[in-house]
């Protein structure tokens, strides 16, 4: 009886929705604490697990996540990320000199694969002079009844470079790549990738409350693997740009463009091809009063990619595809408790098939949802509504032709609840 633990005193107190939402194991165990959890996730349309393990996994407390965040103009799930690959860019680092070198070793066992996982990164800047190495190797092992299947993937990434100025640095880049995998069922699958690149970073500040950053890296490029061989030039040019007009304007813009030339044969093959990849990705968002009791929040996207391979009858095969798409949130907001969320999206999606390389199944996806909360005497009531519509098309999805698809999905739920008491909530 003296041994016995004390009632924990986690418990945050507030609406209806949040009672009994008890972190005491964290707290008393870890010793981390989450103060306004429920409603900072609320008010960051986050859910609360998801919040409390950001603030787990980089040991920062809600109030630094949400000021990195803010600070960093960025969804606070992608702070970690972002400051991760800051750690690595020379343009981010002071004067002086920095020597960083930290290592990572995972292994997971499981009833039919086993995972092992070592990862390094090695940082080391002494003037204007930087070099930077991040090397990983995973091992995966695969159990199915009497056979053993392995699998291994290695890749090493090292930048040696000067920096001239806090904004500007060039440098050579080396990029190594392996995979194999052994499997007695099959024949062993393998590649290899080399990339031999000139690397120039930058950063732009033109105007206040502007700033961009401008990457580009080109060079060599050298890929084999089980169904081509491919030699030849490729360049990665990547920018991210971000506006922010006081409290009532905040646009960001990321976009990269990939692409090679290169002269392309089947393994064994005497003759080789001119073939061209390429692909352009770019994402941005808007937000427009974000603080008012009106505020828009827009999101894009756009995703086009072309690969050009060997085909079987000698010729080129040129495989497309396409993923875009776009939505935009209303929110009309009094407090935390009393708002309504209207959104709009759509997206288009363009695969291409396995029979027919100019042939490509389609996606078309749009749909609208409101969800609100409103606090009025004490009863709390949630409710969201769902309208959406699926048009695809499969026009080769065999031999003798294909089909397409018509898909209308509606949903409406809501929750109505009460604390009539400390210890008890009533919830319809």
């Amino acid at each position: 009886m003296l041994l016995a633990a004390s009632p924990g005193r986690a418990q945050e107190a507030g609406a209806a929705r949040f009672a009994f939402a008890d972190t005491t194991l964290l707290r008393d165990t870890l010793g981390l604490r989450f103060p306004r959890l429920f409603a900072l996730s609320d008010s960051l349309q986050v859910l609360p697990d998801t919040l409390r393990a950001l603030s787990i996994r980089y040991l920062w407390s809600l109030e630094r996540l949400v000021h990195l965040a803010d600070s960093l103009g960025v969804v606070v799930d992608s702070v970690g990320p972002m400051m991760d690959r800051e750690r690595f860019n020379p343009l981010s680092s002071g004067t002086g000199t920095h020597n960083d070198f930290t290592y990572n070793s995972s292994y997971s066992v499981a009833q039919t694969q086993n995972a092992w996982r070592n990862s390094a990164d090695y940082s080391l800047q002494t003037g204007p002079v930087f070099v930077r190495n991040s090397t990983t190797v995973e091992m995966d092992r695969y159990q199915a009844g009497n056979f053993t299947s392995l699998r291994q993937t290695r890749s090493s990434a090292t930048e040696l470079g000067w920096r001239f100025s806090p904004n500007l640095s060039l440098g050579g880049r080396v990029n190594l790549e392996r995979f194999d995998t052994r499997d007695p069922s099959a024949s062993s699958v393998g590649e290899t990738k080399n990339e031999y690149q000139l690397s120039m970073r930058s950063r732009q500040r033109p105007l206040p409350g502007l700033s961009s950053e401008f990457n580009f890296l080109s060079g060599l490029l050298d890929v084999k693997n089980a169904s081509l061989e491919k030699h030849g030039v490729s360049g990665n040019l990547s920018t991210r740009i971000r506006h922010s007009a006081g409290s009532w304007l905040t646009q960001e813009l990321n976009g990269a463009m990939d692409g090679n030339l290169a002269r392309t044969r089947e393994p064994g093959a005497l003759d080789e091809a001119s073939t061209r990849d390429f692909s352009q990705n770019v994402r941005g968002n808007l937000s427009v009063f974000q603080s008012a009791p009106v505020s828009l929040r827009g999101n894009y996207s756009y995703r086009h990619v072309v690969v050009e391979t060997p085909g079987d009858s000698g010729g080129i095969r040129r495989v497309l595809s396409d993923n875009n798409g776009a939505d935009v949130t209303v929110r009309m907001r009094l407090d935390n408790d009393r708002y309504l969320d209207l959104t709009q999206r759509t997206a288009l999606t363009k695969q291409a098939t396995v029979i027919g390389a100019d042939s490509r199944n389609t996606r078309r996806d749009d749909g609208f949802s409101a969800s609100a909360r409103y606090l009025i005497w004490g009863w709390s009531i949630d409710t969201r509504f769902n309208n959406g519509f699926s048009n695809s098309t499969f026009p080769t999805r065999s031999d003798s032709g294909g089909y397409g698809e018509f898909l209308h999905s509606r949903s409406l739920d809501g929750t109505l609840n009460r604390a009539l008491t400390s210890r008890l909530v009533a919830k319809l």
